[in-house]
């Protein structure tokens, strides 16, 4: 009964998640042309199918094209770190807790894969991220563009260089007048650029984790996770909007580097890679409620797992253009979806 119940909720994802039409490579063509043909960025498209080599894409792969309309751009941010020792009794969500910076972004500045796996003394860099406001008419933003050089290393793609550079790929691209993602080579040179936003006086800007609350737009609401009445009424803090078509829930923007939480106790009953979903994650209440969180890059949980109001489930996926991360949450009652702001919080 469980396998049909899990296997149902998936099938009704993979109806729902196509962004737009299917399109299959031809011989000559790029990631790039083909972005170039349907007025998309490759970003898009690399998010959309889950890929993470761009090299990897080849005649008669079949690939989602997304939706214009589903294309949103990030305000300028410039990363610096500070450093932290780990002293005894230390684990990475507390340092990530004490330092007030997602568990996520202190495990991608150390190159860390194993949470359990740091020392006493070991010098961990926290990273700071200041994000320009964004100007309003009574306010002019300017705008400086200095340039950062980068060899390609043996085993490098676009992607991973924007990645590690944290920078968009169409920047670099346009940095270096690059129409075709897999035409690097190892030892080229490549220029990073870095922007500088300066706010007027009568504009401000906020420095904070990469988690700090972005700004809704028309018809979406934010908030924020950290809440007097309930610290965790949602999975991850971010920008709100209902899921369209037959899926129901909510589609949460949120920076990267956050760590989505559960809003409810219960025990995993599913933890798996679904297409245009990345890893998803099926909590079960005893009350037989089923929570749904999906667009996870890692889990931090596996099925059997019992849960709490604010545990740390996954790092979700992260738009390398975009730096944002979208994070799908559902809540279902026998088969049913159900209202997920009106579904059991305890």
């Amino acid at each position: 009964m469980l396998r049909k119940f899990v296997f149902i909720l998936l099938f009704v994802f993979s109806v729902n998640l196509v962004f737009g039409e299917t399109y299959t490579m031809k011989s000559g063509d790029t990631l790039s042309s083909v972005a170039k043909k349907y007025g998309v960025t490759v970003n898009d498209i690399l998010k959309v199918n889950n890929i993470k080599n761009p090299n990897n894409v080849y005649k008669g792969t079949k690939i989602t094209i997304p939706e214009k309309n589903k294309v949103s751009s990030a305000p300028a941010q410039k990363v610096t770190y500070e450093t932290y020792t780990v002293k005894k009794g230390d684990s990475l969500s507390l340092i990530a807790d004490k330092t007030r910076c997602p568990l996520k972004d202190v495990m991608s500045a150390n190159n860390i894969t194993n949470v359990n796996k740091i020392y006493v003394g070991q010098k961990l860099r926290i990273p700071r991220v200041t994000t320009a406001s964004v100007p309003t008419s009574a306010s002019k933003t300017a705008e400086k563009i200095t340039y950062e050089t980068y060899t390609v290393k043996k085993g490098d793609n676009l992607s991973l260089i924007a990645d590690k550079n944290k920078c968009t790929l169409q920047d670099v691209m346009s940095a270096n007048n690059i129409t075709n993602v897999n035409k690097i080579y190892v030892g080229q040179k490549l220029r990073i650029p870095r922007v500088t936003t300066a706010s007027a006086p009568t504009s401000a800007s906020k420095t904070g984790t990469a988690s700090d609350k972005s700004a809704g737009g028309a018809g979406t609401t934010s908030v924020a996770v950290n809440t007097k009445n309930n610290p965790y009424f949602w999975p991850v803090e971010g920008t709100q909007r209902p899921l369209d078509g037959k899926l129901k829930g909510t589609l949460i923007s949120s920076s990267k580097g956050s760590v989505v939480h559960s809003v409810s106790t219960g025990k995993v009953i599913y933890e798996g890679r679904y297409r245009g979903m990345g890893r998803v994650l099926m909590i079960e209440s005893a009350t037989g409620y089923v929570y749904v969180y999906g667009g996870n890059e890692n889990t931090l949980v596996k099925v059997g797992d019992k849960v709490t109001p604010g545990t740390e489930l996954g790092v979700p996926v992260v738009n390398v253009e975009t730096g944002k991360s979208d994070v799908y949450f559902s809540v279902y009652k026998d088969g049913i979806a159900v209202d997920e702001r009106k579904a059991p919080r305890v």
